[in-house]
């Protein structure tokens, strides 16, 4: 059986002509203001085997859940807030 870690994304609030993220897995991220945009995160994202497996606006934010096939390696997947290895190039 697969196991699966998941990715909790909220982006800033829905006025904002930008989406960014801010909180990944209950942390917020240092200068999100600055950092990438959904589009660039969820490019990124998938780069290193996550795929996104919902998308929902709401009324504080827009909210997205990634999930991969868990590596034996909890605390791996925060990209942005924590180092994580970029993938090998091929």
């Amino acid at each position: 059986m697969i196991k699966w870690e998941y990715l909790f994304v909220k982006c800033g609030d829905l006025l904002v002509e930008d989406w960014r993220p801010r909180f990944v897995n209950g942390r917020e991220l240092d200068n999100w203001q600055d950092g990438p945009t959904i589009n660039t995160y969820s490019k990124e994202a998938g780069v290193r085997g996550w795929e996104m497996i919902s998308f929902t606006p709401g009324q504080t934010g827009l909210y997205i859940v990634f999930k991969r096939p868990w590596a034996g390696m909890p605390g791996t997947g925060t990209l942005y807030q924590e180092k994580e290895k970029s993938p090998p190039e091929d």
